[in-house]
């Protein structure tokens, strides 16, 4: 799934969702909905969140997208 590799992302940065959280200007509680699949990212913060980790933004798909079955 594109959020646990987004998540693993995140790890390996060593960022704080607390800390991408207040970069989106959004609460810690919407984040977690958004990184569980409850919520889902607008395209300016699944961008905010690529350059925070360094991602080609080119790779968007990869990590803010979700399968449908």
């Amino acid at each position: 799934m594109a959020h646990e590799l987004l998540k693993s992302e995140i790890q390996k940065k060593g960022l704080k969702y607390k800390y991408i959280a207040e970069i989106l200007g959004i609460t810690g509680v919407a984040l977690n909905k958004k990184m569980n699949g409850v919520s889902r990212f607008y395209v300016s913060e699944a961008i905010t969140i690529c350059n925070l980790l360094g991602l080609p933004v080119e790779d968007i798909s990869k990590f803010f997208t979700q399968k449908v079955e």
